[in-house]
């Protein structure tokens, strides 16, 4: 991975050997997010070693009607996050990350990604949404479209 500044903006730049670098995992607490975080545990326990675990509180969900709970709803999704933290640590994980942005999901996951330099985000491919069963979800949807690193998406079981 090489990290620089060009004209005074950041980057980094993924090579192929260096996918294992620092994983973006990238939860809404799913059946299929649980799904692509035993991905994250197999890929810890053969040396990734740095991990990220992100869940985007969506604001287009909570702003018209929730806002007022938001700090409940960070409280319960923190310490889900911290759950999965130990259980990465527990599997020889070196470094483990916790984000809870609030926000756009796509756009959130994707600005993580970027500064966090991350090498690979791992998700689902179908989330919570109404649409589920028809569609590759529109946040995984956008986030490989968008993602300046690989991204590895896990489907739901069928």
């Amino acid at each position: 991975m090489v990290i620089g500044e060009e004209a005074g903006v950041p980057y980094c730049h993924v090579s192929a050997g260096a996918v294992c670098d620092h994983i973006l995992y990238a939860t809404d607490f799913s059946d299929t997010a649980e799904r692509a975080f035993s991905y994250v545990e197999s890929l810890v326990q053969h040396e990734c070693n740095r991990v990220t675990a992100l869940h985007v509180q969506d604001r287009t969900l909570i702003a018209s009607h929730l806002e007022a709970r938001l700090a409940e709803f960070d409280a319960v999704d923190r310490a889900r996050l911290e759950r999965l933290q130990r259980r990465l640590l527990d599997l020889g994980a070196t470094q483990v990350d916790v984000a809870l942005p609030y926000g756009r999901p796509a756009q959130e996951i994707l600005t993580a990604a970027e500064r966090a330099c991350a090498s690979l985000v791992v998700m689902g491919t179908h989330g919570r949404g109404f649409f589920s069963d028809l569609f590759v979800g529109s946040v995984s949807h956008n986030v490989v479209r968008l993602s300046p690193v690989p991204v590895l998406l896990i489907p739901p079981i069928r």
